[in-house]
């Protein structure tokens, strides 16, 4: 039922029927259920389960489990979930508090990543406005890393996250012990850039005071992380480069300087692909509401991706169903720049009306004229990004090509389907690497079956054929199979988790 790792037990996730949510009140009723069926009821994240968040750590720490055991599903701690739970706004934060205090007293660790995101407790606090939560982790005799990065989240730190939701309280609180202003994330942005180009696409006069007040914080509270003892995490990139003015280019953990250069290259109307894999064009260049951080918005040129260009009733950009996906801009390379375009763009309604965008070619032969919907939201951080449609997809691949497209050369994944899985492989200066690869994860072996997208998490995904039964599953999860494997035999993991002859295969895939 639990496997150890290091010093903290991963718990094996408890995968309800499609369709059926656990009910927090049986499960706690129910002497006989699993710490898995626990981690699953605070997966869900409903009002009655944040409401109950003090009475599940409690059962937790009351069955011996370590406030440090992970959820082998999302890879998050019991007090990443604890967190969540105190989001401003819509969380219970009074519990949520007296359940961090409980978690914090029993050797909770505030410094614990995800496994899949990167994202600490103080993250996840910064992230929905945790008040309570991140003052009782911060004010702890703990050394608490405020500038730690968040590797799935464009490496950015607690105060990246806090400035971006906007949450006041929660900026005073990471700035006061130590949390760097000038660090930057994998986009070359500081907190300070992400207010500043809030205040520029502020909407009306409560939002622009909202923004300058952050900014003002922003501006006059000393950088005390040079100081700072919790500035541990950034030391080491601290001492490899100087920040940079406005314009210029910083090494990041993720590659080159060329290649961070390509990433901010990339503009609407670019051909890209994604980490080798997919190709598309890039209809959206910017801020999201529901995820912070700069993000692209990609039409697919097959249907591998997740939905239309719509997320979460919020219209980003128009595309067929299936074709659209989000990627963090780092996450993308540039294949060929679009044709430049002169956009002219009509108002958007203040009630989420129709933003028509009027794309007229300068370069080239063809010069298409077409409007697409977009959502005019109140949200307070979204981005002013237009949408400038892509030459037709006719037109790139018609009969009348005289030569090989960069995305012909360019293996493809499958849709996402039972049992479906790529078939290319991926070459880089060290081997290839695709769908039959043999790899190593965590010292056994095994055979990659799946890469791609999944429904259960975000980002790409492996999913591995190991030799012998030490896996999770037979390729199946949440009633939907990615590959075929024997019993206990199948296993997900991130790219960064496989190797290939000792060079991960997140860097094979680059």
């Amino acid at each position: 039922m639990v496997k150890a790792s290091e010093s903290y037990v991963v718990i094996d996730t408890f995968v309800e029927e499609e369709g059926h949510e656990l009910d927090v009140n049986d499960v706690m009723a129910d002497h006989g259920a699993t710490l898995g069926q626990l981690f699953t009821v605070c997966r869900q994240w409903t009002p009655k389960v944040q409401s109950k968040i003090g009475d599940i750590v409690n059962e937790f720490l009351c069955r011996g489990a370590s406030p440090n055991d992970r959820d082998a599903l999302t890879g998050d701690t019991l007090l990443h979930f604890t967190c969540k739970a105190g989001a401003v706004g819509l969380g219970c934060e009074r519990e949520a508090a007296m359940a961090v205090k409980r978690l914090l007293d029993s050797g909770a660790s505030p410094n614990a990543q995800s496994k899949w995101t990167g994202l600490t407790p103080v993250h996840t606090a910064a992230m929905f406005g945790f008040e309570q939560g991140l003052k009782l982790m911060l004010d702890g005799a703990r050394r608490v890393q405020c500038n730690a990065k968040a590797s799935s989240y464009d490496a950015q730190t607690p105060l990246h996250l806090a400035v971006q939701g906007r949450h006041m309280g929660c900026i005073a609180l990471l700035l006061n012990h130590g949390a760097s202003r000038t660090q930057q994330d994998d986009a070359g942005k500081t907190p300070y850039d992400y207010a500043l180009e809030a205040q520029r696409n502020a909407k009306g006069q409560a939002e622009r005071d909202d923004v300058a007040s952050v900014c003002r914080l922003l501006r006059e509270q000393p950088d005390t992380a040079s100081s700072s003892s919790s500035a541990a995490a950034a030391s080491s990139s601290s001492s490899r480069a100087s920040a940079t003015t406005s314009g210029s280019v910083r090494r990041g953990s993720r590659g080159s300087v060329a290649a961070r250069a390509s990433v901010a290259t990339i503009e609407v109307g670019d051909r890209v692909t994604i980490s080798g894999q997919r190709v598309g064009t890039v209809l959206y260049r910017g801020l999201v509401d529901f995820k912070p951080g700069r993000w692209l918005g990609i039409e697919l040129d097959s249907p591998q991706g997740k939905h239309d260009g719509t997320v979460q009733g919020k219209t980003y950009f128009t595309c067929p169903d299936g074709h659209g996906v989000f990627v963090l801009a780092d996450t993308a390379s540039l294949l060929t720049k679009g044709p430049k375009n002169t956009t002219s763009a009509a108002t958007t309604s203040s009630k989420g009306g129709k933003r028509a965008t009027h794309a007229t070619t300068t370069a080239g032969t063809t010069k298409p004229t077409t409007s697409a919907t977009a959502t005019a939201g109140a949200s307070s951080s979204s981005s002013t990004a237009s949408h400038v449609p892509s030459t037709p997809r006719r037109q790139q691949r018609g009969a009348g090509s005289t030569g090989a497209s960069p995305s012909s050369r360019i293996p493809s994944r499958s849709p996402k389907g039972a049992g479906k899985s790529p078939r290319g492989r991926v070459s880089s200066g060290s081997g290839k690497v695709g769908v039959g690869s043999r790899v190593t994860v965590n010292g056994k072996r095994g055979h990659i079956r799946f890469i791609g997208d999944t429904e259960f998490a975000d980002g790409m995904w492996l999913g591995v054929e190991l030799s012998e039964p030490a896996g999770k599953n037979d390729g199946t999860v949440q009633g939907k199979r990615y590959f075929t494997a024997k019993h206990d035999h199948g296993l997900f993991v991130r790219p960064t988790r496989a190797t290939v002859h000792g060079v991960t295969v997140d860097k094979l895939l680059a």
